[in-house]
């Protein structure tokens, strides 16, 4: 003969008697909220501080997914990932960087008249 057991459900608080002596929850609904609320605290542990992706200081979240300390940090990152793709697309002229020595004679792509630059990009 089995022993049962007796201990209450972590939900509701009903007595549960069962041969299993680790027995949580009194009923799969029980059971669902107790998973539910174990991933909920698993999610609040693992958000309490985290570094961010543009000045890698320590922050609080305060919603999920943020991965930046704030709005600075925000606009900063958004303006360089802008910049890097400007700077590696070959249609466009390299804004950031002047010419050494002062502007560089340079061909119009639409009419073709030279005209001076102060831009580093490509010459043709």
């Amino acid at each position: 003969m089995k022993r049962l057991y007796e201990t209450p459900c972590v939900v509701c608080g009903t007595l549960i008697v069962s041969p299993r002596l680790h027995r949580k929850a009194c009923s799969p609904e029980c059971l669902r909220k107790y998973r539910n609320r174990l991933v909920r605290e698993k999610y609040r542990q693992k958000k309490s501080i985290m570094s961010c992706a543009y000045c890698h200081g320590e922050f609080t979240p305060k919603k999920a997914g943020q991965i930046y300390c704030g709005r600075k940090c925000s606009v900063a990152a958004m303006n360089g990932r802008k910049t890097a793709l400007y700077l590696t697309d070959d249609r466009k002229p390299k804004p950031l960087v002047k010419v050494a020595g002062g502007p560089a004679i340079r061909t119009c792509l639409n009419c073709g008249k030279p005209f001076e630059s102060d831009w580093i990009g490509k010459a043709s």
